[in-house]
């Protein structure tokens, strides 16, 4: 019998009176027991296929589906005088059917609410397109319908029942859509192959649906790769009528296959035709009929598997000019006399190109990515030493179209100019900064803003000049943001004071100019030298320094996108960029700090972080980054030996918090000594610093082999206590 609940029979004492009545004891004990007078007033039913709840007057767990007369034979009457009216039963039963049970007294009733179990859920995808790629490893998506508030588990099992994981979500507010993240990578990690999802949906009352059809996924981390066309001894070159093949490890999806081929089309300089192989690996280019193709420099495209996976490859690799440049692996290049121009080819990298003092014709060549005078480019930041420490920020997939079409895609880097400044009618005005960056030949013009910042300039007036026209830009700024200057219309301006600086953001290059009332007249004519040259800027003071960020103190996992940066850059570092991820896009330059809370982006999964360092003359240091799950509890070291090294961050907490303080500095505290892994993991932040602080504080110094107490910290804390007491003793 499965019952929740029971009714008791209360045996009671009852007079019965034996004189003149016969078998009068007989009818007494059956009166007790319900079954004088009238009859039984049982009319309570029991079930061992069901869930029956005699207080709630409900029964659950009902299968879908089934039928009416399947439903009646497995219930049972508890007493067998019963009379049941199942007009409120459909055929097959469904949820809010009634079954009303009338005892043998025919005036106690119970009427009985079903509720049937939910229907089997939906899996619409996995994975978003039936692949599990190496960006979604730690953040799988399972996305379905399922019966309106229930409870949706999903599991994924490799083939044979290997290494599954789960995941829940509780619908809500009449909702069927599910969406639930899981993370593959928690140990026994899914390996690549096959990966089995299996929906099941739990009602209210714990009724449990059949589960859903199993869908396959693909998981695959690997990404692709190809052998490259070109030694890049001399440039690459294809005989006339002649043809080169490209293959790559894997198939490659739709979108891939475009890019490779886009990419190789800007990169000759002839037109060439493809074949693709049946297995989307191998393609096949045929030159010119006539003409040698040539390719004259380096082809790179960002390339990506049907599985999603994605890297930027060299297609062909080929010879620069002795005058040319391009960036490290780490996207950074320095311009000067000897190499003037940068060539940039990798359209995933972003490049930080340094313009050396005194160079006299700095560019930056992205011919790679333009055809007919247009083409989106990668991220490009520039640094010019040569004209002020101008700093120039273009955001990352950004579309750049000239006015000529004819245009050779080469950019020219940030000079010192002249501008002739009209009379305007408040006066006569000077020119303290000006600043020619772009193509002289024609406009460019730019659908993401540019950032120019023009250093000790702010709080001045902006303008430009464009084929001896001189135009003021009178726009402020909302903010100093990319959402900001992306709001501009086409070819707009805007300028704002950012400290000491003016930034200007733009959607055109020609020649700007900052520029002020003259002070004793003047002929308005002007420019600006700014600092070009002269007594020299020092060397880069970031070679061989030991620089890093870390989330949380270095944790593996969090449960909160908002999180703790650790920054160091060293001595000689004034400015940061901080990047969700590594291409900086709408990142600006910020006072450098030891440490930034920050807000991770986008879904749960692996989320990095990067930093970039600049002193006081522009130079930068290398892209360092960390990586973090975000959706996963964090791991801490299995000992705080590891760490064997100060932690900025726990440091200068340290100098601002002592033993009995309570502030929101010590809960800050606690948090960087946890995620150390020296705060135990499970106790809770507090904003006191008592016992437990002080414990892994001590944990963190000895980690470091220093005195775990100061002789005053010592002092300190006997005279707390002793106040302490003093308080106990006084009952406060």
């Amino acid at each position: 019998m499965n019952k929740l609940n029971f009714i008791p029979v209360t045996l009671a004492l009852i007079a019965v009176s034996f004189v003149g009545q016969s078998n009068g004891s007989f009818w007494g004990l059956a009166t007790a027991f319900g079954y004088g007078g009238g009859g039984s007033s049982i009319a309570t039913v029991s079930s061992a296929t069901y869930t029956v709840d005699d207080n709630a007057g409900t029964i659950s767990n009902v299968p879908l589906s089934t039928a009416k007369a399947a439903f009646l034979a497995n219930l049972t009457k508890d007493e067998a005088n019963q009379t049941w009216n199942d007009a409120g039963i459909a055929n097959p039963v469904v949820t809010g059917n009634s079954l009303v049970v009338t005892a043998q007294d025919t005036t106690t009733t119970m009427t009985y609410t079903v509720t049937v179990n939910p229907a089997a859920p939906v899996i619409t995808s996995v994975g978003g397109n039936g692949y599990i790629n190496n960006d979604e490893k730690a953040a799988i998506i399972v996305q379905g319908t399922a019966q309106a508030n229930s409870l949706v588990t999903v599991t994924l099992t490799n083939d044979g029942g290997l290494n599954t994981k789960t995941g829940t979500q509780q619908l809500t507010g009449g909702a069927t859509n599910f969406s639930v993240t899981i993370n593959g990578t928690t140990a026994p990690a899914l390996v690549d192959g096959n990966v089995n999802a299996v929906a099941v949906a739990t009602n209210a009352l714990g009724g449990t649906s059949l589960p859903s059809t199993t869908v396959v996924a693909i998981k695959d981390i690997v990404y692709p790769t190809v052998t490259k066309l070109g030694t890049g001894a001399a440039d690459y070159t294809i005989p006339a009528a002649g043809t080169a093949t490209l293959t790559f490890s894997k198939a490659l999806s739709a979108a891939g296959k475009t890019a490779v081929q886009n990419a190789l089309t800007i990169g000759a300089d002839k037109a060439i035709t493809f074949a693709w192989n049946g297995g989307n690996n191998v393609l096949t280019i045929t030159g010119h009929a006539t003409e040698v193709t040539t390719f004259a420099n380096d082809v790179m495209a960002n390339v990506s598997d049907v599985a999603g996976n994605t890297d930027s490859l060299l297609l062909v690799d080929s010879a620069i000019e002795p005058t040319q440049v391009q960036p490290d692996n780490t996207g950074a290049a320095v311009v000067d006399n000897t190499t003037p121009q940068v060539v940039v080819v990798d359209p995933a990298l972003p490049v930080v190109a340094t313009i050396a003092a005194g160079t006299t014709n700095p560019e930056i060549d992205v011919s790679s990515f333009i055809s007919g005078g247009t083409g989106t480019i990668p991220a490009i930041s520039i640094v010019s030493n040569n004209a002020g420490n101008v700093n120039v920020d273009i955001p990352a997939n950004t579309t750049v179209t000239s006015a000529d079409p004819t245009w050779n895609g080469v950019i020219e880097a940030p000079t010192n100019t002249t501008i002739s400044l009209p009379v305007m009618a408040d006066g006569v005005m000077t020119a303290t900064a000006a600043v020619q960056v772009g193509f002289t030949g024609a406009r460019l013009s730019f659908d993401n803003a540019v950032r120019l910042l023009i250093p000790g300039q702010g709080g001045k007036r902006a303008g430009y000049e464009r084929g001896g026209v001189f135009t003021e830009i009178t726009t402020t700024c909302p903010a100093d943001t990319q959402a900001a200057g992306n709001a501009l219309p086409a070819n707009g301006d805007c300028k704002i004071t950012v400290g000491a600086d003016m930034v200007i953001w733009t959607k055109h290059f020609t020649k700007f100019v900052a520029f002020a009332p003259a002070g004793g007249g003047g002929s308005g004519s002007g420019g600006s030298s700014g600092g070009g040259g002269g007594g020299g800027t020092p060397a880069n003071p970031f070679g061989g320094t030991n620089i890093s960020v870390l989330i949380n103190g270095g944790a593996t996992g969090t449960m909160d996108n908002n999180v703790t940066l650790n920054l160091f850059g060293g001595s000689s570092a004034k400015k940061m960029a901080i990047s969700n991820g590594d291409s900086f896009m709408g990142s600006v330059q910020e006072p450098y700090a030891t440490t930034k809370q920050w807000t991770l982006s986008g879904d749960k999964g692996t989320k990095k972080v990067c930093a970039r360092f600049y002193d006081q003359y522009g130079y930068f240091s290398n892209v360092v980054c960390d990586e973090i799950i975000y959706g996963s509890i964090p791991t801490t070291p299995t000992t705080p030996s590891v760490w064997k090294k100060n932690i900025p961050a726990i440091d200068s907490l340290l100098t601002y918090v002592k033993y009995g303080q309570t502030n929101a500095m010590v809960m800050q505290l606690q948090k960087e000594l946890q995620a150390a892994g020296f705060f135990p993991a499970g106790q809770k932040l507090t904003n006191y610093y008592g016992d437990i602080t002080r414990d892994a504080v001590n944990k963190y110094k000895a980690s470091l082999g220093t005195p775990t107490y100061t002789r005053q910290e010592i002092i300190r804390m006997i005279m707390i206590k002793i106040i302490q007491l003093k308080l106990a003793a006084y009952g406060r």
